[in-house]
């Protein structure tokens, strides 16, 4: 089975996104960008800003653009594409009733260098690092 999915790196006031969210296959929560399963006929950015609206509570971006993909196989053989955008907030992000009900139990907002050192999974640290660059680029 293959699953699509969308990421951000979501970028407010030059600080970072992140959110702790339970994680199914380390069991235990961990620090996180944001990302959710598209559904069925949604484009990855359609899918990616109800994600935001769902998780974070944000309907005021700007996107970017798509900075990144990759693939990869999560447990009992699901393969997943992940499309990776850069994001800027307009607003503050929040916590969202919807967003505790998918397992998120905390967001913050931090710098790039305690984002990189937050975030647990090596493929959200690589597309982090690659938006920091760009983020950084565009915003001088």
């Amino acid at each position: 089975m293959r699953l699509r999915q969308a990421q951000a790196v979501v970028v407010w006031k030059g600080k970072f996104l992140l959110l702790k969210k339970k994680d199914l296959l380390l069991k235990k929560s961990v620090w996180r960008l944001v990302k959710g399963k598209l559904e069925k006929g949604e484009t990855a950015r359609t899918g990616l800003k109800r994600e935001l609206r769902e998780e974070t509570g944000l309907k005021k971006i700007k996107i970017a653009g798509k900075i990144h993909s990759y693939d990869y196989e999560a447990p009992k053989g699901v393969f997943r594409k992940v499309e990776t955008f850069l994001v800027e907030a307009k607003e503050k992000p929040r916590m969202t009733a919807e967003g505790r009900h998918e397992g998120i139990s905390a967001i913050t907002l931090v710098t790039a260098k305690q984002a990189l050192a937050g975030l647990h999974w090596p493929a959200e640290k690589k597309v982090l690092a690659k938006a920091k660059t760009l983020y950084t680029a565009f915003s001088t």
